[in-house]
């Protein structure tokens, strides 16, 4: 009997909970930040939805997440979004109840690129070594221009693909095979070998002290050298909308999501970026088709007095007397209300709770009640029938059942959760 009883215990559960859970056909929520604009909005199926105060859309499980954001350039902006999940208070609250029963700086070139002053010295007759670095750094220079050149052309909103794809074409014939590496990069590495060798063999001292400076400062030059091939890669890969999709919304959880739009911290994109950091901290829940509310309140039924008994052994045989009477016509109870949708949050933001579950799980007090209740607020008033077990005298022994209903009415303090 007792693990017939939980089997069937475990069939009512998971039938309720897959009740109460039912998920409509896949849907698809975007929420997109305007950058241009600086607006947050949200879109179910190509309809617009409205962003409540403290941002927790509703959406049925199963729904696809996507993240956007629109009127950028991430050759400028780095976006990113992290979520977390926790249980929704809705499951929390039920399987508890069940088991009862989450300006790029202006100076930036000069301190990257090796002084001009010294670029530009009049070295008597220079090596040709230092020719070929000078003529590397030059070309490198002029990639950096054209780069920098085309993302603040980008600002036309107009215009940014136009130009994007003119930089791609631009540069096509300046990239190695990898479309990573650039051409100049190779040849500059090369020509600082090169000189490194011809300066320690060169008897000239005059000759030997330009090439020397320059060698000295080779980490910077390759450090300026891989800026400029990341600077160049996020221009040619720039979009003005960018998204994530983060996957469907789960039956059982809430999940919190950080949308994080922040200026690139590339050296030579550093203060380009017009607009500052922004970040967006949404809460996407399940609305589930059956509306649950759990409430710990009073009830009052005015049938519920039942006589006990004791056995009288002073017979020949053993017999049930009266002892007294168990008065249980006002108690406590554990209750859960359920109701479809369209009867939660009526006019004046009542709701009909068509279906209610009332329980008094102490031990002095056993009792289940099956009703219906009307909500307002904090506020829930209930009625239906008490089942209260209590002792019944039969023949020669005394029994215990719920017996026959008896009517009551509820007031308790419980609310919608959200």
């Amino acid at each position: 009997m007792h693990v017939r009883a939980r089997l069937l215990g475990g069939l009512l559960i998971s039938t309720l909970l897959s009740f109460v859970c039912k998920s409509s056909e896949a849907s698809t929520l975007t929420v997109t930040y305007d950058q241009l604009l600086g607006t947050l909005t949200a879109m179910r199926d190509r309809q617009p939805v409205a962003i409540p105060p403290g941002g927790t859309l509703k959406v049925p499980p199963g729904t696809q997440v996507v993240l956007a954001v629109t009127n950028t350039n991430t050759a400028l902006y780095q976006c990113s979004t992290s979520a977390t999940e926790e249980a929704a208070p809705e499951a929390v609250a039920l399987k508890q109840y069940l088991g009862v029963f989450q300006p790029y700086a202006a100076d930036l070139l000069s301190r990257s690129l090796p002084s001009q002053g010294l670029m530009d010295a009049q070295r008597p007759k220079p090596s040709k070594e230092l020719t070929d670095v000078y003529k590397a750094l030059d070309s490198l220079h002029a990639i950096t221009l054209a780069a920098l050149s085309a993302l603040d052309a980008q600002a036309d909103t107009a215009r940014f693909e136009a130009v994007r794809l003119a930089f791609r074409d631009r540069m096509t014939p300046e990239l190695e095979s990898d479309a990573q590496r650039l051409v100049v990069g190779r040849k500059l590495v090369k020509a600082l070998d090169d000189l490194a060798l011809a300066t320690r063999d060169d008897p000239d001292v005059e000759r030997r002290k330009p090439a020397a400076d320059l060698l000295a400062r080779t980490e910077s030059i390759l450090v300026y050298l891989r800026d400029v091939e990341s600077l160049v890669a996020a221009v040619r890969s720039a979009k003005r909308t960018w998204s994530d999709t983060l996957g469907s919304v789960a039956a059982t959880k809430t999940r919190a999501i950080s949308l994080t739009v922040t200026p690139r911290k590339g050296s030579l994109q550093a203060g380009l970026a017009g607009r500052p950091a922004y970040t967006a901290n949404v809460r996407v829940a399940p609305r589930w088709f059956l509306q649950p509310n759990v409430g710990l309140g009073l009830l009052v039924s005015p049938g519920s007095e039942f006589t006990t008994y004791e056995m009288d052994r002073s017979g020949a045989t053993p017999v049930p007397v009266p002892t007294g009477s168990f008065d249980s016509r006002v108690t406590y109870g554990l209750s859960l209300a359920l109701t479809p949708e369209p009867l939660h949050e009526l006019n004046a933001g009542c709701s009909l709770w068509l279906a209610e579950v009332t329980i008094n799980p102490s031990d002095e007090v056993r009792a289940i009640g099956l009703g219906f209740a009307i909500s307002r607020g904090l506020l829930k008033l209930s009625a239906g029938w008490l089942w209260t077990r209590h002792q019944v005298a039969t023949g020669t022994q005394i029994d215990e059942t719920y017996g026959s209903p008896e009517g009551f009415v509820g007031l308790a303090v419980s609310g919608w959760l959200e």
